[in-house]
């Protein structure tokens, strides 16, 4: 299947799926409209895997999964918002998720998320599995670092606490 092929694929799926989750939405089956939107931001995560993605196909899937994040977050089983930290091009975006029962003294996870896999994309794979574990989660999108950046020569991979860290992103106990 060549790139074109699977691009093409995921994005059609994406498509349809946004389809019927507006569709469930309008009958208000909230659960059901909140999967659907989920599987909307996994296809096209699938579509973006593949390496040679043209730009203008990244961009369209870019903006279809935040749409489809946007409508499932209030309808998510645990309070959260977007965030934003910072202005202009050193801000900071993301998603700050608590745990459905919010404990007194529990933790919050900052997890910076690959620029190319995206906040909405990571959802399920990370802040999931954390808010299980009872603490909030803060996925924050460090998106692409400024040439003159020190940093700039690593690679964005996850756990990446020195991109944080540089970025001056609050990272502590509640």
């Amino acid at each position: 299947m060549s790139v074109d092929d699977w691009v093409r694929f995921f994005s059609a799926r994406a498509q349809r799926l946004m389809t019927t989750a507006d569709t469930l939405l309008g009958e208000d089956r909230l659960a059901a409209a909140c999967a659907v939107y989920l599987q909307v931001v996994d296809s096209c995560a699938l579509a973006l895997e593949q390496p040679g993605t043209p730009d203008a196909d990244r961009r369209v899937l870019d903006e279809l999964a935040a749409v489809a994040f946007q409508a499932a977050v209030p309808l998510l089983p645990h309070p959260a918002e977007p965030v934003q930290l910072g202005s202009g091009a050193a801000g900071i975006t993301g998603y700050y998720f608590r745990p459905a029962v919010d404990r007194p003294g529990s933790r919050t996870v900052v997890f910076p998320v690959d620029p190319d896999r995206g906040v909405e994309a990571s959802y399920r794979s990370i802040a999931v599995p954390v808010l299980e574990a009872g603490m909030a989660c803060l996925l924050v999108d460090l998106g692409p670092m400024e040439s003159d950046d020190p940093l700039s020569r690593l690679a964005p991979v996850p756990h990446q606490g020195a991109l944080v860290r540089h970025r001056r992103v609050p990272s502590r106990s509640r």
